[in-house]
């Protein structure tokens, strides 16, 4: 048997593959990210997860400092002539280490890139003399929820939400500072870790929103002060769980990070947090005797009661 010439082992080696290899080929690949794209968008979401807990660690470590400087939580908000904005975020951020960046613990990485705090932000409204006591810098654009109107308009898209107002009371709630309020009115109550910090005078049917008195929460481990939101651009910066465009998010897994006011921080699912009923989400549809909110009331309340 002869060897082969050089020009054949030539051809042979320069042979392209055919059609049908070509297909084979192809065909394994497509195969391949068939069977591992949904690994890696599940590792992914974790990783988001993950990032998103330890952001809400941070600002756990830096609300402990805050209260022991203060011995008071920060509360939600405070109003000037351009309308209401945003104070816990800047408050926290002081105890970050006040370096370029620490803003951008603030920012979970699920959401859409328009929901980072920017640095340096000079958009105006800004910060003037009288608000630099909430930690914002001089110039610095204000983390706004409404126009001076009170209707809504767009906002700062915000990550994370502070449990400002907590639920409502229930029917049957003892009188608070000497004041009884009517059974419509006791959603008004604060019971969370302050809200409007300018209203300071208990009238009915409303009640004076304060900074809480870090030694009033008695259940530190058992109750929620931040957790990821309902992503919406529309009071990005508070939690409601009674109404659905304020409610605990569902950005992980159909569920959201909370940090608690001890500093630790578990995910739960939406329908272990929010007080309404989520396939028919209308605020407040839950009874306030019934099961779900007997259940889920008490960790947005200071005082870990339905």
């Amino acid at each position: 048997m002869s060897e082969p010439t050089s020009s054949q082992a030539s051809n042979r080696l320069n042979r392209g593959f055919t059609l049908v290899e070509l297909l084979v080929v192809i065909g394994i690949i497509a195969l391949l990210i068939a069977v591992l794209l949904p690994a890696l968008n599940k590792a992914r979401r974790q990783a988001y997860q993950v990032s998103c807990a330890s952001n809400l660690r941070q600002m756990g470590l830096a609300l402990q400092m805050y209260i022991n400087d203060t011995n008071y939580y920060p509360g939600c908000r405070w109003q000037n002539a351009n309308g209401s904005y945003a104070v816990w975020p800047t408050r926290l951020r002081k105890y970050m280490g006040g370096q370029q960046g620490d803003q951008k613990v603030f920012y979970c990485p699920a959401q859409t890139a328009d929901y980072q705090w920017q640095v340096g932000d000079t958009t105006p409204p800004v910060a003037v003399d009288s608000d630099s006591g909430f930690g914002y810098k001089l110039g610095e654009h204000l983390l706004m929820e409404n126009a001076p109107s009170g209707a809504f308009f767009s906002g700062s898209k915000f990550s994370y939400g502070y449990n400002d107002w907590g639920s409502y009371d229930p029917t049957d709630a003892p009188p608070k500072n000497g004041i009884t309020l009517p059974a419509t009115n006791r959603q008004v109550r604060e019971r969370g870790f302050g809200s409007d910090l300018w209203v300071t005078k208990a009238t009915p049917p409303a009640y004076a929103s304060s900074e809480l008195k870090a030694s009033l929460v008695k259940h530190a481990a058992e109750v929620i002060v931040i957790a990821d939101n309902t992503p919406d651009g529309k009071y990005d910066f508070n939690i409601d769980p009674r109404d659905p465009t304020e409610a605990p998010g569902k950005v992980h897994d159909g569920g959201a990070n909370c940090l608690y006011a001890d500093g630790h921080v578990v995910w739960h699912a939406q329908k272990e947090l929010v007080l309404y009923t989520l396939n028919t989400p209308a605020p407040f549809s839950f009874p306030q005797s019934s099961v779900p909110w007997n259940q889920n009331a008490p960790q947005w309340n200071n005082d870990f009661l339905p």
